[in-house]
Formats: structure tokens, C-alpha cells, sequence
């Protein structure tokens, strides 16, 4: 539950920090070290999941709920904006211990809060899109399905692994040879 929640941010970020932690110098110090950039985007693809997982099955397990409150014709909009804020609380922690521990591990300082802040807007779009899938799927088991599908191209398209320029020409490769009819679409 909550307890398994709050503890895999710092596990994760003892995890990545611990293994980024290399520097040029023989003692490590933050100034030369190597795999600062890898660390901001884990941490990004860390709230990113963060957001995806905490929201993937919140609407789904309140459909009889909305369906008793739409009978009366009462407003979603407050269910959603509550459901949003307490995810995006229970994510803001999630990123804030995260960043306790990841940064305290390679020394960074001095940048917590904006990092934060770019990491709980990270995942607020994780949240949005979960929430998203949780209200058009039928079950837990496809919703937690769905994550990955949702966060994988976000890391190939992010730019950090591969170039944006390399991955919009392979895209457009696929999309040429599906117009081409070499590649049959799902599902015909």
C-alpha cells in the first residue's frame, strides 16, 4: 500500500544515484562528475511512473460511485479535481523523497526545487494520462498493461537516448512503408 508507495522513490533514487555516482576525480565530487544529465532524466522518467502507476486504476475502481452520483446528476468535475490533487500530493512526496535521496547520494545542491518542480509537472502528465486510460478500460490488469506502452516511447522520444532527429526519420520510414501497404496496421 501507502508504505510500498513512499519507499520506492528513495529505493529508486539510492539505485540510479548510486550507480551514476562516478566521477573523473579518484574522491567523487559533484563538479566532475559524469552522469549528472542521466540522472535529471531518470528522475523525470521516475516521476513520470510515479504519476502512471499511482492514478492507473483510481477512476476504474470508482465506476459505481459515478454512476450512483451521475443517477443524481451531480458534477464529476469536483471527483476529478480531488482525485487529481491527492494524486498529485501523494506524487509531489513521491518526487520530493526521490530528490532527497538521489541528491544527498551525488551531492547536488542548490537545485531541489526547481527540479521538483519540473518533476511534479512530470508527473501531473502521468497522472492526466493514467486517469485517462483508467476511465476506458474494464479492468485493473489492462490498465496496469497500458503503462508501459504509455512510458516507453515517452523515453525513445524524450531526445536522451536516441536523437529526435534519428527517431522522427525512422518514423517517417514506417510511415512511408505503411502507406506503401508493406506494413499491414493492427488489427486488418
Amino acid at each position: 500500500g501507502l508504505y510500498a508507495m513512499l519507499l520506492e522513490g528513495p529505493v529508486l533514487a539510492a539505485l540510479i544515484a548510486g550507480t551514476l555516482r562516478v566521477s573523473s576525480d579518484t574522491p567523487y565530487t559533484f563538479y566532475k562528475s559524469l552522469h549528472v544529465p542521466e540522472y535529471l532524466f531518470l528522475s523525470l522518467v521516475l516521476a513520470m511512473f510515479f504519476g502512471l502507476t499511482d492514478a492507473a486504476c483510481e477512476i476504474l475502481r470508482d465506476r459505481p460511485l459515478l454512476r450512483r452520483e451521475s443517477n443524481y446528476r451531480l458534477f464529476t468535475s469536483g471527483y476529478l479535481t480531488a482525485k487529481v490533487l491527492v494524486l498529485t500530493g501523494i506524487a509531489g512526496l513521491q518526487c520530493a523523497l526521490c530528490l532527497l535521496v538521489g541528491n544527498a547520494i551525488l551531492g547536488i545542491h542548490y537545485m531541489f526545487w526547481e527540479h521538483f518542480a519540473v518533476m511534479i509537472l512530470t508527473a501531473f502528465v502521468g497522472i492526466a494520462l493514467s486517469l485517462m486510460v483508467s476511465a476506458f478500460v474494464r479492468s485493473d490488469r489492462t490498465a496496469l498493461n497500458i503503462v508501459p506502452l504509455l512510458l516507453v516511447p515517452q523515453i525513445l522520444l524524450a531526445g536522451a537516448l536516441v536523437t529526435i532527429a534519428s527517431a522522427a526519420a525512422t518514423v517517417y520510414q514506417l510511415t512511408a512503408l505503411l502507406a506503401e501497404g508493406k506494413i499491414k496496421p493492427l488489427g486488418r
